[in-house]
C-alpha cells in the first residue's frame, strides 16, 4: 500500500512539474498595456487634408512592432512602412524607422488618439478591430 501512494506522489509531481514547464509567459505581462492587433481609423492635417490609418501591431513585454497604411490623398502612401515604439503608462509612443513619422497615442480600452508629429502631422484617431 505504501508503494502505491509513493508512487502516485512521483506521478502527479511529474504531471506538475510537465504541465508548469510547458506553460509560456504571455507576450504582454499583466499590468502592462496591450496594443497587439489592427487598428482603424483616421488622420487629420488640417488644410493639408484628411483620411484613413491603419495600424498592424504585435507587442512582446513593453516593445511593439508593426507596420503602419494611410490613405486619403496623393502621395500620402509615402507615409506608409515599419513603425516600432513602446507603452508606457496609457500612452502608446510610436517611430517609423524611416523618420516620416512618430507620435505618441493615449489609449482608452478600444480606442487611441493622439497627434503624429515629425515631417508629416496630423491628429490620429484609431479603433481596435475585432
Amino acid at each position: 500500500m505504501r508503494e502505491a501512494a509513493v508512487r502516485m506522489v512521483r506521478r502527479l509531481w511529474v504531471v506538475a512539474v510537465l504541465v508548469t514547464g510547458c506553460a509560456s509567459a504571455p507576450a504582454v505581462p499583466p499590468g502592462i498595456l496591450d496594443v497587439t492587433g489592427t487598428w482603424d481609423g483616421t488622420w487629420n492635417a488640417g488644410i493639408v487634408g484628411a483620411g484613413s490609418i491603419a495600424l498592424r501591431l504585435e507587442q512582446k513585454g513593453t516593445v511593439v512592432t508593426g507596420a503602419l497604411e494611410m490613405s486619403g490623398m496623393p502621395a500620402i502612401s509615402a507615409t506608409d512602412g515599419r513603425l516600432e515604439g513602446k507603452v508606457s503608462g496609457d500612452t502608446f509612443r510610436f517611430k517609423q524607422p524611416a523618420g516620416v513619422m512618430e507620435g505618441a497615442l493615449r489609449v482608452r480600452g478600444e480606442e487611441m488618439a493622439g497627434d503624429a508629429t515629425g515631417t508629416f502631422r496630423a491628429a490620429l484617431s484609431l479603433r481596435r478591430q475585432r
